[in-house]
Order: C-alpha cells, then structure tokens, then sequence
C-alpha cells in the first residue's frame, strides 16, 4: 500500500469555448463593446481538498 496526501489536491476540468449567448429567445451573440468581437464562455468546474473550491 502507497499512502499519498491529497489534501491538497485541486482538479479543474474545461470544456470547450462556446459563444456567449447575449438572448436565448433570438440566439443573439454577445459582443465586446470595445472590439465587437464575439465574447466566449469558458465553463470550468472544480473540486479540492482542504477548503478550496
């Protein structure tokens, strides 16, 4: 048996940049008022040990 510590441990899965959605009723893509390029949402979920989220 291999005893290893994990307490301090953070995985952090991704998923691919999608458009971000500004009206979902018109599928209207939300823009950068500066640039006006398409803005993306990067979805990210993690988990950790020891008081980290």
């Amino acid at each position: 048996m291999i005893r290893i510590d994990a307490s301090s441990t953070t995985v952090l899965l991704t998923e691919a940049p999608a458009p971000k959605v500004r009206d979902r009723k018109t599928g209207e893509i939300a823009k950068g008022a500066v640039s006006g390029e398409a803005l993306m949402t990067v979805l990210a979920k993690g988990s950790g040990c020891g008081g980290h989220a």
